[in-house]
């Protein structure tokens, strides 16, 4: 046997173990772009807390779709469990979320476009992106309380010093 008949053998070995490019589960749902064209909801959030495959949200930006300062969004069962195509979500981390609603639930799975934050997003930005204050922020209710207590404390003041008068 010559090299020349050893090569097409040596071929064929290597095709035999040569490692075999695996489909994913499933169809990516689209990019960012597409989605907030379609209307769909995306928004940038912080996860706030985990249960199982759920992640609770704090809301940041809301780039499309209707949204609250805080959102659950849930993994492919409601039952807790984590299955494979399940997105594995930090805490305290922040992402441009793009889930699918499924009977009234957000769902998402690694087939969305949803990703890690990362500044380079900003450029995928709507115009009409909305952004929601965190809740510790002292947004109106909080600064309405610390007017009232300025208020009463300066009123009182007033009083007392028209009565030592």
């Amino acid at each position: 046997m010559t090299i020349r008949h050893l090569v097409p053998a040596v071929l064929a070995l290597g095709a035999l173990v040569a490692p075999v490019p695996v489909a994913a589960d499933c169809d990516l749902s689209g990019t960012v772009d597409e989605a907030i064209a379609a209307k769909r909801i995306v928004f940038v959030g912080d996860v706030a807390d985990l249960d199982g495959s759920a992640a609770t949200f704090a809301v940041r930006e809301v780039w499309s779709g209707d949204v609250g300062p805080t959102v659950t969004v849930r993994g492919l069962s409601d039952d807790g469990m984590v299955s494979e195509d399940d997105r594995t979500w930090t805490k305290g981390a922040t992402y441009l979320v793009v889930p699918y609603v499924d009977g009234g639930v957000l769902r998402d799975n690694i087939c969305t476009a949803s990703t890690h934050w990362d500044e380079d997003l900003l450029d995928l930005r709507p115009p009409g992106a909305a952004t929601i204050a965190p809740a510790d922020a002292g947004g109106p209710p909080v600064l309405a309380a610390i007017l009232a207590a300025c208020l009463v404390v300066g009123l009182s003041l007033l009083a007392f010093r028209r009565r030592s008068r």
